[in-house]
């Protein structure tokens, strides 16, 4: 009977434990804040290079034409027409610091289009789903 209290108490230690492990947050390799209509992530462990080749990847998946680069200075603008009755426009600033690279973003409606009335958070959501999909491919990349 002492054995049946012992190995009890083994299976409700393991249980609690597994929960513990199951409960705790996974951390991200990126993370991202939104102030007053601009975004900025910064992604961990990787180089500009490769944050700037997987955002034109995942800009141009999304169906948007860049406009203009200037990758000296890391900044970047594309355009999106006629997606869900909106138009939008998409302003992106890369800067390596250290090891992490650091990517602002500001989403806006092109000149002439503001009577729409794209709010920050509907910007917010088009942001941090742009920095998402970025980290998907980014990442998914570095682990094969």
């Amino acid at each position: 009977m002492n054995m049946k209290k012992i190995l009890l108490m083994g299976a409700l230690v393991l249980v609690l434990w597994g929960g513990v492990l199951l409960g705790q947050e996974v951390q991200k390799p990126y993370s991202y804040t939104f102030d007053k209509g601009v975004g900025e992530c910064v992604f961990t462990g990787v180089s500009l290079d490769q944050v700037w080749a997987v955002a034109v990847k995942v800009l141009l998946l999304d169906k948007y034409k860049i406009v203009s680069t200037e990758k000296p200075s890391g900044s970047m603008v594309a355009e999106r027409r006629g997606i869900a009755g909106w138009d939008c426009d998409l302003s992106l600033f890369f800067k390596q610091r250290g090891p992490d690279v650091c990517l602002t973003s500001s989403t806006y409606e092109p000149p002439g289009q503001q009577q729409k009335g794209i709010d920050d958070e509907l910007r917010g959501i088009t942001e941090k789903m742009f920095y998402d999909k970025v980290a998907e491919l980014l990442y998914s990349k570095a682990e094969k």
